[in-house]
């Protein structure tokens, strides 16, 4: 008996007394149809179809000796009426809270979640997850509905590495007792985990925390704490209770230099650079009227230091240039020659850099005239994809998701420096 999106074993075991095996040929012979693998083993495997009516499978092995003998077997799958698996179980911390939710999944009357120090792939059936070290099948609390597709897991250990899954379950007509799909693929969170901080990031500019339903609310929420609207220099920022050195929205704190370094107001003429004082980044201002500065300019990717790139320099003649200069190495020299807002270390950030500046959408709201970039497209890093150093990583100004790209290719460029501390003289 076998339940919809099982992998499913069968065995052939042959033995010829005066003579050698020398093939095995399973086909099948009625059911829907399914691909078999290892169909000239004695042992193949098939993937259950998800059925909408209960069906047995019947499948039939013909073995072969060395005389051109064979001996015929047969064998039959009963297959429960199936319901598929949730897609795309996502899994977000909170404190040692896990909250879980997926996609709905189609005549699905409740739903099981479970959870281990181990991973459930290895399970031929999820029947037998209590083996795993750790194994809970979590009950819901009163106030969660039998099909809802979140669920709240609390207090779980601190400092533990934990594998979720979750199954969907209907009751077949005519039958007395639940079928189960097979697990969502699991989820691999590690609670408690803390690490040391290489450089500082800017908070997001959330002041409003999402609940149970994804509806931005005043926070805090009631089972979902936590949340960036509750913590850090924009929560700060809300309650007036962050001191700023600048100005900026929420959690930001930016001065405005010119192009010898010193400061200037909110949308001056002679705006150069953008000085992040929680970073202690220096971002370079696009210029409208600079040949090579324009904020829809776009260049290859070319760094000459093995350090960073991985063994593959990116093009050096990219298609597109803007003031004679054709790649983010070409363009990093040349603000350096000029020393921008009195810096010589002109770089193309890191990735990591670059995602300080990742809600400066909304942060150049505050900087009069706006910050003066391509707000919709993704920038350039100095990062290369480890996974394929042909290509490098791009950042969005707007929060999504980073993207590998081709060297090749081009796109934005948005410099930066680390300002240097200045030394009290006695």
């Amino acid at each position: 008996v076998a339940n919809g999106g099982q992998i499913v074993s069968l065995t052939a075991t042959a033995e010829d007394p005066n003579g050698t095996v020398v093939s095995y040929s399973w086909t099948q012979t009625s059911g829907t149809t399914v691909t078999i693998e290892d169909a000239d083993a004695s042992i193949m495997r098939f993937e259950v179809p998800i059925l909408d009516a209960a069906e047995t499978l019947e499948f039939q092995v013909r073995v072969v000796d060395n005389n051109g003998s064979a001996a015929l077997d047969t064998v039959q799958v009963f297959v429960n009426e199936g319901i598929a698996a949730p897609a795309n179980l996502r899994v977000r911390l909170v404190g040692l809270n896990a909250i879980l939710d997926w996609d709905p999944v189609a005549k699905a009357e409740s739903y099981q979640v479970y959870y281990a120090f181990e991973s459930f792939a290895g399970l031929p059936s999820i029947d037998n997850y209590s083996v795993l070290n750790g194994a809970t099948l979590h009950q819901p609390d009163g106030d969660v509905e039998a099909d809802s597709t979140n669920r709240q897991l609390k207090n779980l250990d601190n400092n533990q590495r934990y594998f979720f899954t979750v199954t969907a379950a209907f009751t077949p007509l005519g039958a007395t007792r639940p079928v189960e799909s097979i697990p969502a693929t699991d989820v691999s969170r590690l609670l408690g985990a803390t690490y040391v901080a290489s450089a500082p990031l800017n908070d997001t500019t959330a002041i409003q925390c999402l609940d149970a339903d994804k509806t931005w609310v005043d926070c805090p929420v009631s089972g979902l704490s936590g949340q960036d609207g509750e913590f850090g220099r924009t929560a700060e920022d809300e309650a007036n209770n962050l001191v700023k050195v600048g100005s900026g929205l929420a959690g930001y704190d930016f001065i405005i230099l010119d192009a010898q370094g010193d400061k200037v107001g909110s949308g001056h003429p002679d705006a150069e650079c953008l000085l992040d004082n929680t970073t202690n980044l220096i971002w370079e201002l696009k210029k409208p009227y600079d040949a090579m500065r324009r904020a829809r300019n776009r260049y290859s990717w070319y760094n000459t230091d093995e350090t960073i790139n991985g063994g593959r320099t990116g093009l050096e003649i990219g298609p597109e240039c803007g003031g004679g200069v054709c790649n983010t190495l070409d363009y990093t020299e040349r603000l350096n020659q000029a020393q921008l807002c009195g810096v010589d270390s002109w770089n193309i950030p890191s990735a990591q850099q670059l995602r300080s500046m990742g809600d400066i959408v909304n942060a150049c709201a505050l900087t009069g005239e706006g910050c003066r970039y391509d707000l919709d497209a993704y920038y350039w890093s100095s990062t290369t994809y480890a996974a394929d150093t042909s290509q490098a990583i791009q950042v969005a100004l707007d929060g999504r998701t980073d993207l590998p790209m081709p060297k090749s290719e081009t796109a934005h460029i948005l410099a930066v420096a680390v300002k240097k501390e200045v030394e009290d003289e006695e």
